[in-house]
């Protein structure tokens, strides 16, 4: 049995969808102003077009010469939301129903 299928049938969570669940959670507290740390929350950039289409997304995603700086966390998390789960509203939910969504998306992914 391979280690998707073993989680699966356990109703596990992979490493995977782990991380990407913590990483939104930390997202939505420096957000929501849950994590006060205001140098995290300035590094977050939301993007601002001209003119708003279906597709532009909500957070800016820099641009890294490697893929180790690529990589690091407020990319990832940006990236992950923008690629995955934009269509989750960060500001109007509470974590808990927040969080549910976010799995929710996943596993529906999974079938």
């Amino acid at each position: 049995m391979s280690y998707e299928n073993s989680c699966r049938t356990y109703g596990l969570l992979t490493l995977d969808e782990r991380r990407k669940v913590l990483d939104l959670c930390v997202l939505y507290d420096i957000l929501n102003g849950r994590l006060d740390c205001p140098d995290l929350l300035s590094q977050i950039k939301f993007n601002t077009p001209l003119r708003r289409t279906r597709h532009t997304p909500m957070l800016h995603v820099p641009r890294h010469a490697t893929n180790y700086a690529s990589n690091c966390l407020l990319t990832r998390i940006a990236r992950t939301y923008n690629n995955d789960f934009s269509q989750v509203d960060v500001f109007n939910c509470s974590k808990p129903s927040f969080k549910a969504q976010v799995k929710q998306i996943m596993a529906d992914k999974g079938k």
